[in-house]
């Protein structure tokens, strides 16, 4: 037996009641980011710096977030796999 909470629900739903507290973007970027442990998310500043790092980049990677974020994305290609 599962613990696991319906996406849906069809009970009726009073709009007047409802309270909608929505995240703020970096917040709910954050929770995406660690929830996602099987693909590589990183983003990256217009400079092409590291910004953020989630738990599938690290293991595809090999490096922690404190060792990537800030630092310019070329570190994730070996020497010669860029042409700039």
């Amino acid at each position: 037996m599962s613990d696991a909470v319906p996406m849906t629900d069809s009970s009726p739903v009073n709009q007047d009641e409802a309270v909608v507290q929505p995240f703020g973007r970096d917040e709910e970027l954050k929770y995406l980011f660690a929830a996602i442990q099987d693909y590589a998310i990183y983003t990256l500043t217009a400079e092409g710096m590291i910004h953020a790092w989630n738990p599938g980049a690290e293991r595809l990677h090999g490096y922690t977030p404190q060792e990537a974020v800030g630092k310019y994305f070329g570190v994730l290609y070996p020497k010669g796999g860029i042409d700039v």
